[in-house]
């Protein structure tokens, strides 16, 4: 079963379209969206406009031109900066922005497959779907809720919840695969051909694909974490070295914000 998607070479417009809600916990929360995000894009920029109870909001995403960047921002060369996520030398440098699947009462593989397309729609490459890109197995706690979960599985849940990178199950270990499984993902997208890249996936994995482009051991699991339409930002250099350059930014799905990376 496939489970996400991008494409296989850069587009000057992708669209997006997202379900998300909003963070809770927040003291002040801010307005929820009506309807939908919708996102033009063009080599090195990202625009969202979202409708939400306040109305419709520009949010920008631009690079900022080499002779603007701060000394303490991005790196001028990051050669040589983190482990390599291929064995190969790539043509060009890319930049890969990680979605999380919008939040939905679809199942699984639908919220992923859903989501790409809506972002996709209208653009004539086709989607790449990755088995490589597909949520981790949690066995017989896949679909159950936290409270049935923790009731009839009392010591294997909390096992997962407080040290899953040894959570096991007849002797398979389902994080510490994935870290496998994300690094398989990562030269799977990077020898794709293409500068830029949007791929839409599951959180367990985008956590994998995160953790493993900056050396993070599985231990660090939930070291990382993305919400529903969050977007993730890397660019990886022609050694196949990575640079974190945004983490889960969801600004874009509450009110007019603009980032700069």
């Amino acid at each position: 079963m496939v489970s996400a998607s991008l494409p296989t070479r850069p587009s000057p417009s992708p669209t997006a379209a997202f379900s998300p809600t909003p963070t809770p916990g927040r003291a002040r929360p801010p307005p929820r969206l009506r309807s939908h995000a919708t996102a033009t894009g063009r080599l090195g920029a990202l625009s969202i406009k979202a409708t939400h109870s306040g109305g419709l909001s520009d949010v920008s995403v631009q690079s900022l031109p080499e002779n603007e960047r701060p000394v303490t921002g991005a790196a001028y060369s990051f050669t040589g900066a983190t482990t390599s996520l291929t064995n190969n030398i790539l043509t060009s440098s890319k930049k890969i922005t990680l979605v999380r699947h919008g939040l939905s009462s679809w199942n699984a593989q639908s919220r992923v497959q859903s989501t790409a397309e809506i972002i996709w729609q209208g653009k004539e490459e086709p989607l790449v779907f990755l088995d490589s890109l597909k949520e981790a197995h949690l066995f017989f706690l896949e679909g159950m809720s936290n409270a049935d979960a923790k009731k009839q599985y009392p010591e294997l849940y909390t096992k997962w919840r407080e040290d899953p990178a040894n959570f096991h199950v007849h002797g398979i270990y389902p994080i510490r695969e994935l870290w496998g499984t994300a690094r398989q993902a990562w030269e799977q997208i990077l020898l794709t051909p293409g500068e830029n890249f949007l791929v839409v996936t599951h959180k367990s994995i985008l956590r994998a694909l995160i953790c493993t482009a900056l050396g993070l051991p599985p231990e660090r699991f939930r070291a990382i974490d993305v919400n529903n339409g969050g977007m993730c930002v890397f660019t990886v250099n022609k050694q196949g070295e990575a640079m974190l350059q945004a983490l889960n930014m969801t600004a874009h799905m509450y009110s007019d914000h603009t980032y700069e990376y």
